[in-house]
């Protein structure tokens, strides 16, 4: 149950201390996509996560992980934001979070895994290590599979964060 606890449980990316994490020792921050960054690939702004990517590569190496093999919508986001980007990542299997890995030659203690999914984002990270930050997903229509994830997820997330003093909605660094 340790490996679905994330290190921090956040509404959405504004809200999350980078200076804690980078105080942790982190250097790599990796975001997940749909319902994470945007909804559902729908990009409203560019210019704010232009400015909000510039800011947190001030201090942190910035990549976009995704499971999306729709490869427009990604390297479109990730040009006009200049942010690196592995698609069809596979999460929660290894592939992609070890991808990044490998392009930065980072410990997985210095990199963090942010996003909307417990079993894809938080598991799939702290597998590997990573630390972990697990967000409110920013839309209610998601992909079929996410929906039937979602099922689960409520319920397993209930139950993590009981079991240590935490509860949903409430949340924490």
């Amino acid at each position: 149950m340790k490996s679905l606890l994330p290190d921090m449980y956040k509404k959405n990316i504004y809200d999350i201390n980078y200076e804690k994490l980078k105080g942790m020792g982190v250097k790599t921050l990796i975001f997940d996509f749909d319902n994470t960054l945007v909804e559902k690939g729908k990009v409203k702004d560019y210019e704010k996560f232009k400015e909000f990517f510039k800011k947190l590569k001030k201090d942190f190496n910035v990549y976009i992980i995704s499971n999306t093999i729709d490869k427009n919508k990604i390297e479109k986001f990730s040009k006009e934001c200049d942010v690196k980007y592995v698609m069809f990542a596979l999460k929660p299997l290894s592939r992609g979070f070890k991808k990044v890995k490998e392009l930065d030659k980072m410990n997985p203690e210095e990199i963090c895994m942010i996003g909307d999914q417990l079993f894809t984002d938080v598991w799939g990270s702290k597998r590997l290590g990573y630390h972990s930050v697990y967000l409110t997903p920013i839309a209610k229509d998601e992909h079929l599979i996410t929906k039937f994830n979602r099922l689960f997820e409520r319920r397993v997330f209930n139950r993590v964060l009981k079991k240590n003093k935490k509860e949903k909605g409430r949340y924490y660094d």
